[in-house]
């Protein structure tokens, strides 16, 4: 029994690509129409295919990819209930859902380059300070990556910055003052580490607990020569004999002054050593 052009145009409503009974694969099928008790249609380029024949219809070789439309509500929604992973993915697909309203002081990595982390001051070009995207320090970090930012946790930005500190060389023994900037009223005091323990406290680094990292300012390590010292040989008159000094001394003048009772002769090269 023939169909008629509802039924027809039922069976082909999703398709997209077609093979006509009589061979031809075309796309589109416009004004379906009836010829000589058969079903036919025009393709895009407006050439009439067979598409029903003696019971049989034409092949569906591909059908429409379905369109779903999926509001910005919803996505917000998905994104509230799902995990930390899937918020992640969420996040990277919809950007412009989930771009940040930046915090002046707060920390901000990007989802497109992971070395990218960013201490917000201005939204505006070299503005800004932290690590681009090579993961090199700058105090001119522009906004290029603004749609890609998200917050980043105190543990990441801590290990950024420990690892920019021991870069830097501070670590136990290091002289350093502080820059006139970020520590105005020590900006002339030089002070020493005393340990290599690091901590990220309320946007500033410290070490040993001293303050070395504040407002994108780093302290400035203090570079002076080493002093030397040695063990002296020296001859103990009280006693008419030689021996080699239990502690150390960086010259002959210093000996005599801590041990005027006793002669030092020469000091043991082997001995050398920097001074803590």
């Amino acid at each position: 029994m023939k169909p008629t052009l509802e039924k027809v145009q039922e069976y082909f409503k999703d398709a997209e690509i077609v093979r006509s009974l009589y061979g031809q694969e075309f796309t589109g099928l416009k004004n379906i129409h009836e010829f000589c008790g058969e079903w036919f249609c025009k393709d895009e380029h407006n050439r009439h295919r067979c598409i029903w024949q003696l019971g049989r219809y034409a092949t569906i070789l591909k059908t429409k990819t379905m369109k779903i439309e999926v509001t910005e509500e919803t996505i917000k929604s998905y994104h509230n209930d799902a995990c930390s992973e899937f918020k992640t993915r969420i996040e990277k697909d919809f950007p412009a859902l989930f771009k940040p309203t930046l915090e002046v002081g707060k920390w901000y990595k990007s989802m497109e380059h992971n070395k990218f982390l960013m201490c917000f001051k201005k939204d505006a070009n070299f503005s800004n300070y932290g690590f681009d995207a090579e993961g090199d320090w700058s105090n001119l970090l522009g906004m290029g990556y603004r749609d890609s930012l998200i917050p980043a946790t105190d543990e990441e930005v801590s290990t950024a910055l420990i690892a920019e500190a021991n870069r830097r060389g501070f670590k136990k023994g290091v002289k350093f003052k502080h820059n006139k900037v970020s520590f105005p009223h020590l900006s002339n005091d030089i002070f020493k580490i005393t340990s290599n323990n690091f901590e990220f406290k309320d946007g500033r680094m410290l070490c040993g607990g001293w303050d070395i990292f504040n407002n994108g300012l780093w302290a400035e390590i203090v570079k002076q020569n080493p002093v030397y010292e040695w063990q002296y040989v020296y001859y103990d008159s009280i006693y008419e004999l030689y021996a080699l000094s239990h502690f150390f001394y960086k010259s002959k003048k210093e000996f005599l002054k801590l041990m005027p009772s006793l002669k030092p002769l020469h000091k043991v090269k082997e001995s050398k050593r920097i001074r803590e």
